[in-house]
């Protein structure tokens, strides 16, 4: 008796007890005055559910448990965005709205996302061995480099890279235009090279005899003369040391499995009418 006592005592203090009585006393007076006025579409019921998902959203953004005040708050916020959201629908906003048709047609594949098993150890090593080159390390090169700025140089940049050259490899030192890249570079990767020097330059640094200056080389970022030092072939990768990607692109592909299986199973309930006519396509 004396427990019931403190939780009724506890319950005529606690704000939050207040507030919920107080909406419903409202609601049943609004229902009882307006008994047309209320139906499912206009009720808008907040549970005991709905408080501790607001209240774990709480905690996890904050880090701490909100208090009453704060609860308050917070449901005040999801029943106004609730009107709002109803009031919306009701005025048909959501058809007109391309961010809001994209954002539903997403969540409608994320719900074939759930069913989405997470590959076991010995799916993950079938996977690997069946894509092996795909997780292989690519070849690379260590090289150096000398740049020749044509908008400095002009026309004469390529004359002034043979010049170079020809020192270079009599043992001299040789002018060149400073870059934002190293003069030597290690480790370097064919997608790496294309985007810092462009495809004439990678395709150069693969092919080229190792140990000896070459050149010029034009690109679309200058004229360049290049030493290949070493190469190292593509070389097939340990699983130990790929598995997180393993893992992440296996997921994926039965994630994109699962939405495409969704979609196609939807889709046959719809008859979709297609223009025949390319005029069609083309018409306002």
């Amino acid at each position: 008796m004396a427990r019931l006592r403190a939780m009724a005592t506890w319950l005529a203090r606690e704000p939050l007890v207040h507030f919920l009585a107080l909406g419903a006393v409202i609601f049943a007076v609004h229902a009882l005055l307006n008994p047309a006025a209320v139906s499912d579409e206009r009720r808008i019921v907040v549970g005991a559910s709905d408080v501790a998902r607001l209240r774990d959203l709480a905690v996890q953004q904050w880090g701490r448990t909100p208090d009453a005040r704060q609860m308050e708050d917070l449901i005040g916020a999801y029943v106004r965005e609730e009107v709002l959201y109803r009031a919306a629908l009701a005025k048909g906003l959501d058809r007109d709205d391309v961010i809001v048709r994209r954002r539903l047609a997403q969540k409608m594949e994320f719900l074939a996302h759930e069913a989405v098993r997470a590959p076991d150890e010995g799916e993950l090593r079938a996977y690997f061995a069946e894509h092996a080159a795909r997780f292989a390390r690519p070849a690379t090169v260590d090289f150096e480099q000398r740049y020749f700025n044509p908008e400095r140089r002009g026309a004469a940049a390529s004359a002034d890279a043979e010049a170079a050259l020809a020192r270079l490899r009599q043992g001299q030192r040789a002018e060149s235009d400073n870059s934002m890249l190293a003069q030597r570079l290690s480790a370097q990767e064919r997608a790496t090279i294309v985007r810092d020097f462009g495809d004439a330059v990678a395709d150069a640094v693969f092919s080229l005899p190792v140990g000896s200056w070459s050149g010029p080389t034009r690109s679309n970022f200058g004229v360049y003369l290049l030493r290949v030092v070493a190469r190292q072939p593509a070389a097939a990768a340990p699983f130990a040391a790929v598995r997180e990607r393993v893992a992440s692109e296996l997921l994926n592909a039965r994630v994109a499995a699962a939405r495409d299986a969704a979609y196609a199973k939807l889709l046959a309930e719809y008859s979709v009418v297609l223009p025949t006519q390319q005029a069609a396509l083309a018409r306002p």
